[in-house]
């Protein structure tokens, strides 16, 4: 369960990095844009992996669609698999859409006008898809997993996790965007207040989860890392173990604290 939540949310990457910048006017260039639409489309691939696994039956994965089957029987619409199903299904086609209409941009230019309505038809389903994740969590009895907060606390932390990614894909290629590192900075303090105040609520701190996701990423205000490639990974990379740990740690409230 914690690995499908983290890879969701690294799929919000693209949808945030190239769909929402571009409805609100803020252009990238096209190599940047086309590296996170890609990588929003393989981690759905890789998060629509666990709850096929968490089915147990995999070859029956059909059941789980909210239609009648052969023998005239509906799929459970209160179980958090059909919700899953239902949100990685649509936001996959849509990020398909959008991922080919910009990629034969080039060749067809009528396309080009496409890619803005279709940024604005994808902006929504960034905030719906976590917001159903969190909600798998919230229709449980275990009081870790309730709060009202929940389901912006999960896109903040599935927009943060993206941008890590997108970041370290950007490294591999030998790219540099500051707009990202900027928004991620953003998003450490962002990720911060979340904490502080499940921290108040709760009573709930994890100093490691804190080091990896907050404080390491504070590095990006010394010059001599972020002007460095290693420096700009382990940053990114830093990220990602701490939100994989906070995800971890949220789906195990009993485990033991680091």
């Amino acid at each position: 369960i914690s690995l499908f939540v983290f890879w969701i949310g690294i799929a919000h990457a693209g949808t945030l990095i190239s769909a929402i910048l571009l409805a609100l006017g803020v252009k990238l260039d096209r190599r940047t844009s086309l590296l996170a639409e890609l990588t929003t489309l393989c981690a759905l691939v890789v998060a629509a992996a666990f709850p096929l696994m968490h089915l147990g039956v995999v070859e029956n994965f059909y059941m789980v669609i909210p239609f009648a089957d052969a023998r005239g029987s509906f799929a459970n619409v209160r179980s958090p698999l059909v919700w899953d199903f239902c949100c990685i299904a649509v936001y996959a086609v849509l990020s398909l859409v959008y991922f080919a209409i910009h990629l034969f941009s080039e060749r067809f230019q009528a396309l080009e006008d496409l890619r803005r309505p279709m940024a604005w038809l994808l902006f929504p389903l960034v905030l719906w898809v976590h917001t159903v994740v969190s909600l798998d969590f919230a229709s449980t009895f275990v009081p870790n997993w309730q709060g009202a907060f929940f389901p912006l606390y999960f896109i903040a932390g599935a927009i943060y996790s993206g941008l890590a990614m997108v970041n370290v894909l950007l490294v591999a290629e030998g790219c540099r965007v500051r707009l990202l590192e900027k928004l991620m900075l953003s998003g450490s303090f962002l990720m911060l207040l979340f904490w502080g105040w499940i921290f108040l609520l709760k009573g709930e701190w994890n100093f490691t989860v804190f080091a990896f996701g907050v404080l390491l990423p504070q590095l990006w205000w010394v010059s001599s890392v972020r002007e460095s490639p290693v420096g700009r990974l382990a940053i990114s990379l830093s990220v990602l173990l701490g939100l994989w740990l906070e995800r971890f740690y949220l789906v195990m409230p009993a485990e033991p604290r680091g």
